[in-house]
């Protein structure tokens, strides 16, 4: 068993200090371990107090040196994670009672075997914000033989500090996320590793039916009767009304332990152990070394868990193989485990990530049906119909594009809430008049029955129709397939394979950024990646409230931690750390609703806890008032055990009471009928306490639904779902109905459904239904509502794709609680979609050898550009080169030395010049840069503009800059020299013919031959419909040029515009000249700067970005920003190495408006002028915010200060309110404050005599 807790420097000082030893005895149990340790020169047993200490504070062992940052304020520091291995109990009386010392042995190879599989894999910190591996940690380990009980308790106490060191060789504090999430498989690993250890001492093990396992030879009674505490734990689980949860035991097993006894008689104590052994009629067993360790079969293992792992994703973590393997013990070791997976011909391997050879081939053989079926078919309509002026240009586009396609498959990629509803009527009447026989499709019934009742087609699920076996109509059909994003990867491929035997053509509708099928694949994103004809529904048409559409559109652009931190400024996020908090709060919020608009509300929760915890409280209320009836009747119902296919052929993985429901005729089994587990013993399940099935036995893999029971408190008013489909009954998944009367004698249940149809069942059934006033997240996808309550904890089911989904069901107002509004935002910037196998293959990448360098660049400078920029190398060729020597000096001091002599002879300020340019002229690479873009307006077609002198310089020995070092207090270097004198220009790198066409082809036009004679910049110039990529520095121009993009290079993040001119501060701030030739009518620009995680950095560059945004704006560009994730790399050429081009493309697609970033801008200026005024002038005085305002307004630069105005707490106030912005009134209303003052300081102002 391992058990995790974080642990405080306080809390694990006393911990670890008391213990059941003498003091000389804790001394000798104990023992410094791991790499981190070492390099911090700790050894051999914990002997030290004071260097214990030191090491809890995050500091070396002497106490002189800080090791890690201080935590934020008022949160405590974490000291480090404990980690406690426990053994079985029989083998801590086998140890401890019956004296055999090699098990202690045994559970500590065990338990070093853990640590270093820790060390190796999830051993972390946190590097600018991002979580970087280490390969080091430091442990303190404490072994324990007694529990506060006094009862025999062989465990390992393994206190993991909070330090490691990263590459850089800096100490930093640790992360422990990746063993709370890792915690089950580590406990499995241990038992598994030790499991083993004790059958090669001569031991056997009896496995129980949940895979722990006991040494063979004692009771279970005997064993208890050394299991107090499990006793305490269940029974304060009892008293407290507690699931039988891992946290919920964490907490009982803290809250019922008794203080540590010290100074224990250790004689004494054994004497009464071995009393109680006796008393029990324990018979310690012997070990026999003739007793064989009981291997399983590793290959058939690995294969079983393939199986299960690649049914729920494509690509799997390498820890759900071994997951699955040491479920049970295997009598092998880790390592060979390891190396068992390692060989396995069906897995692709990266890293520990994992693909299989099969699912790898049905994605291939998908994306052929698709492409296969292209081009194949007449169009439905030959010519484009007339349709409704009330579509919007994406919904016709749509329309035309699906009755003109060609394809026998075809896509409409939707946003959420993009009308898709309507555009799909007006498809479907047009279709249907042109004799087309259309028909729906969806993943689950629910979704199925919505898309019939809203265009008014024939529907079911897709499973239901592929089982189907039709012949082929001679009549065209085509199919809908709604929520295409949920398909899984099988259903995809029959459903392809069906339509081109039916004659039908297929319409995937859906959104690949939503959630994703429950099991693997995400074919719809692969079609779309591989050529699937597809239109976008791009229009964010449902929400109709600013805020929450704001929140939406920055979800959809991957931008999850920004819309949670932009609902906090407006209230929508509360935070409360009891997830019981959020159940009272979110009822209350709901029961302040009005019944009509309850009906118009959606209230969800990420899990089924929060889910309960939130309908026990709804129906708290309803019974207030009187909605919901106070008599309450008790009903069994089966809800879904999460099981793969494969699991089900093991009986490990049931539990006594489980329900099975046979989906086919299987030996005794009868299809549909249920039958309940009633005992379970080593590979043979009984059902019904008839039927005995050995599982291992069967000839043919066990179909069949798992369920496990539930009770459930229904009453007359309640609003309940049915959870099974029924077709008998013509009951749906997920359809509604209500109770109008119960029955307590006879026991029935009467209900009407959302339909007015009436029903009934009884109390004594178990039926399939559960309450309805909350629901999932992931089955609210594809509803609507005017209003959204959703619970969030720091669970796994909150990701990107989840908030997207909640966010997105609201028109009006969406709300969140959650525990930790910092670890949501970090959640909502993380995705959890399901990918493709291909996608794995992408990530290996197969990348082309490079070729030698060209002679006028060194091996060093070609492959900084080529390999580590992403540069193409003809790229590269044409825009870099290597120089040293004279070279250099000509290059960037030929024009100043000019000035400072003459001739051969170098004078000597001359010399004193070149000896600051010393260590620069050892060598470095030179990068030109490239045309005077000023003289474009004045170019004839076919001549050829002048190039600048202007360049960079990036030194292979950069000097000091003295500047920069005075000012920040240690040694900074220059990165880039320029020629000096010569006016910092912005980079045009040279572009080659191939590309150059290639961009031209992107963006649909066809410079004439005389054009294109004047360079590829100058077509740029004449032809605005080409898009601009604006970067800071060429290198990342230059490999943003080689993915086929136009890219320019900004001097600096401020060298897109000028505010000062001779240094004189401009009246108005004003563009480079060069970016002025581009800021043409309608042109794109799109803006990627560094993504950078100091916070200063961060509003700086933004700062920047938005004053040459701006400018390009009043100019007539389009202008939008560039943003990703900074651990995918914090430069765009970082980007493009790290993720490929496709992750450019799409982050292209999803550029977000120049405004949302301005906002931020102006309001953080604000902000930071309102911080300075309260700092300086509200000591001792009462500023009101009429004050702050116009102090403000008065201080701030004259060409920002109405823009910071709009950003201030009155107007913000107003927004949060609802109330019209009027900022324009409140600026004359600040104006006219000014005046009245300024006439009134006039006016006291004494008259010159």
């Amino acid at each position: 068993m391992l058990t995790i807790a974080t642990m405080t420097p306080a809390k694990a000082g006393s911990y670890y200090k008391e213990s059941y030893y003498a003091e000389e005895d804790q001394i000798k149990f104990s023992e410094w371990w791991g790499k981190g340790a070492a390099a911090l020169g700790l050894t051999g047993k914990i002997s030290d107090g004071k260097v214990f200490q030191n090491i809890l504070q995050g500091r070396t062992a002497d106490g002189t040196k800080k090791l890690r940052a201080d935590p934020p304020q008022g949160k405590e520091a974490r000291a480090g994670t404990d980690l406690t291995f426990s053994a079985p109990k029989s083998v801590s009386i086998a140890a401890l009672v019956g004296g055999d010392k090699r098990l202690i042995e045994a559970h500590d190879q065990a338990v070093n075997r853990m640590l270093t599989l820790i060390e190796e894999r999830y051993a972390e910190t946190r590097i600018n914000k991002q979580i970087t591996p280490v390969d080091n940690i430091c442990v303190a380990k404490f072994l324990h033989d007694t529990n506060r009980e006094l009862e025999p308790n062989l465990h390992t106490h393994c206190l993991m500090m909070n330090l490691a060191q990263g590459e850089d060789g800096v100490w930093r504090s640790g992360t422990n996320g990746n063993l709370y999430h890792r915690k089950i498989l580590l406990g499995k690993i241990y038992r598994n590793e030790l499991a083993q250890a004790i059958q090669k001492l001569g031991y056997e093990i009896e496995i129980r039916a949940d895979g722990l396992f006991e040494l063979k030879g004692y009771t279970r009674e005997q064993i208890e009767g050394f299991s107090d505490r499990h006793k305490q734990i269940l029974e304060y689980l009892k008293t407290e009304g507690l699931d039988d949860t891992n946290e919920n035991r964490i907490k009982a097993l803290f809250e019922t332990r008794k203080i540590k006894q010290h100074d224990v008689d250790r004689q004494a104590l054994l004497e009464e152990w071995q009393s109680d052994a006796e008393n029990l009629g324990i018979e310690h067993p012997t070990p026999n070394l003739g007793n064989s360790v009981s291997h399983k079969n590793l290959t058939v293992l690995v294969d079983q868990a393939i199986r299960h792992s690649e049914e729920r994703t494509a690509i799997f973590a390498k820890e759900d193989l071994e997951a699955f393997i040491v479920a049970e013990p295997t009598g092998h070791s880790f390592e060979e485990i390891e190396a068992a997976i390692g060989v396995n011909p069906r897995l692709i391997h990266k890293g520990l990530r994992l693909a299989t050879e099969e699912s790898l081939i049905r994605e291939k053989m998908t994306i052929a049906l698709m492409q296969t079926g292209q081009g194949k078919l007449a169009p439905i309509l030959m010519t484009k119909a007339p349709l409704p002026e009330v579509l919007t240009a994406s919904q016709t586009e749509a329309i035309n594009h699906a009755l003109g396609s060609q394809d026998r498959v075809m896509g409409w990629v939707g946003v959420a809430g993009a009308g898709k509803t309507f555009t799909l009527n007006t498809l479907v009447k047009i279709a249907q008049a042109q004799g087309i026989e259309v028909s729906g499709f969806a993943p689950d019934a629910s979704s199925a029955e919505v898309l019939g009742d809203e265009v008014g087609i024939a529907t079911d699920t897709v499973a239901y129709h592929l089982l189907q076996q039709h012949e082929p109509s001679q009549k065209r059909q085509l199919w809908i397939i709604d929520e295409a994003g949920k398909l899984s990867a099988q259903e995809a491929y029959q459903l392809l394979l069906k339509s081109s035997q039916q004659n039908a053509q297929i319409l995937l509708v859906g959104d690949p950024k939503q959630l994703t099928a429950v099991n693997a694949g995400a074919p719809f994103k692969s079609l779309i990646d591989h050529g699937l004809s597809a239109t976008h529904l791009k229009d964010f048409l449902r929400q109709k409230d600013s805020i929450i559409a704001r929140a939406v559109q920055l979800t959809y652009h991957n931008l999850g931690g920004e819309a949670i931190a932009w609902l906090q400024k407006h209230e929508k996020v509360s935070e409360t750390p009891e997830i019981e908090d959020h159940a009272q709060q979110i009822a209350e919020a709901y029961l302040k609703l009005s019944e009509a608009e309850r009906a118009e509300t959606l209230v969800l929760s990420g899990t089924h806890r929060e889910r309960h915890g939130i309908i026990h409280q709804l129906r708290v209320g309803l019974k207030q008032e009187g909605r919901i009836q106070e008599a309450e009747y008790v009903t069994e119902t089966l809800g879904r055990k999460d099981m793969t296919e494969e699991q089900k052929q093991h009986a490990r993985f049931y539990a006594v009471g489980d329900v099975l429901i046979p989906l086919k005729d299987h030996n005794c089994l009868k299809r549909s009928k249920r039958y309940q587990i009633t005992q379970i013993s080593g590979d043979d399940v009984t059902l019904n306490e008839q039927i005995t099935l050995n599982l291992k036995g069967l000839k043919y893999p066990l179909k069949t639904e798992v369920f496990v029971k539930n009770e459930l408190l229904i009453a007359v008013g309640d609003r309940l779902k049915w959870t099974r489909n029924n077709r008998l009954k013509k009951r749906t998944n997920g359809q509604e109905f209500t109770v109008t009367a119960i029955d307590p004698i006879q026991r029935i249940v009467s209900i009407v459904d959302n339909k007015d149809r009436l029903d009934e069942f009884s109390l004594d059934e178990l039926n399939h239904c559960d309450h309805v006033l909350v629901g999932t997240v992931y089955s609210s996808q594809g509803k609507t509502a005017e209003r959204v309550f959703v619970s969030f904890g720091n669970d796994p089911t909150v990701n990107r794709e989840s908030i997207l989904v909640a966010l997105s069901r609201a028109k009006y107002e969406a709300r969140i609680w959650t525990t930790n509004i910092q670890k949501l935002r970090e959640l909502a910037d993380i995705s959890h979609n399901q990918t493709n196998p291909s996608e794995l293959l992408k990530e290996q990448g197969i990348k082309l050898p490079i070729p030698p360098a060209p002679l006028h660049l060194k091996e060093k400078h070609w492959l900084e550009r080529v390999e580590k920029s992403g540069i193409a190398p003809e790229v590269a060729a044409l825009n870099a080169e290597s120089l040293e020597g004279m070279d250099v000096y000509e290059r960037l001091l030929e024009d100043h030395l000019a000035t400072l002599g003459s001739g051969q002879y170098v004078t000597q300020p001359m010399k004193r010049v070149m000896d600051q340019y010393a260590t620069v002229a050892k060598g470095g690479v030179w990068a030109d840069g490239g045309i005077d873009a000023t003289r474009l307006p004045y170019l004839i077609a076919g001549e050829i503009p002048p190039e600048k002198t202007f360049g960079e310089f990036k030194a292979d020995h950069p000097r000091l800059d003295w500047r920069k070092t005075q000012q920040k207090g240690s040694d900074q270097y220059r990165k880039y020299e320029a020629p000096k004198d010569v006016p910092k220009g912005i980079i045009f790198p040279r572009v080659p013919e191939a590309i150059a066409e290639k961009i031209y082809a992107k963006y649909g036009v066809n410079p004439s031959p005389e054009q294109r004679k004047s360079g590829f910049w100058a077509c740029v110039y004449w032809y605005p419909e080409i898009a601009i990529i604006s970067v800071e520095g060429k290198k990342k121009a230059e490999s943003v040029i080689s993915q086929g993009y136009a890219a320019i290079a900004l001097p600096s993040v401020t060298g897109g515009y000028r505010s000062r001119e001779n240094s004189v501060e401009l009246p108005k701030r004003r563009l480079h000249p060069e970016l002025a030739v581009f800021a043409t009518n309608g042109r794109q620009i799109l803006m990627a700067f560094d993504q950078d995680t100091k916070q200063n950095t961060v509003q700086n560059v933004r700062r920047d970005l938005v004053r040459t945004g701006e400018l390009l704006e009043e100019a007539g560009c389009k202008v939008s920003v560039l943003k990703w994730q900074p651990h995918e790399g914090k430069r765009i050429d970082d980007l493009i190495v790290n993720q490929g081009v496709e992750r450019l493309m799409n982050i292209l697609g999803h550029a977000i408006p120049l405004a949302w970033e301005a906002e931020k801008h102006y309001r953080n200026e604000y902000l930071k002028l309102r911080n300075y005024l309260l700092k300086t002038q509200g000591q001792g005085r009462k500023l009101t915010e009429l004050m702050i305002d116009m102090a403000i307004f008065y201080t701030a630069n004259p060409q920002d200060k109405i823009k910071i105005l709009h950003q201030c707490n009155t107007l913000e106030a107003g927004r949060k309110r609802g109330i019209a912005e009027d900022d324009q009134s409140y600026q004359i209303q600040i104006e006219q404050e000014l005046q009245r003052l300024q006439q009134k300081l006039k006016s006291k102002q004494r008259p010159r005599m």
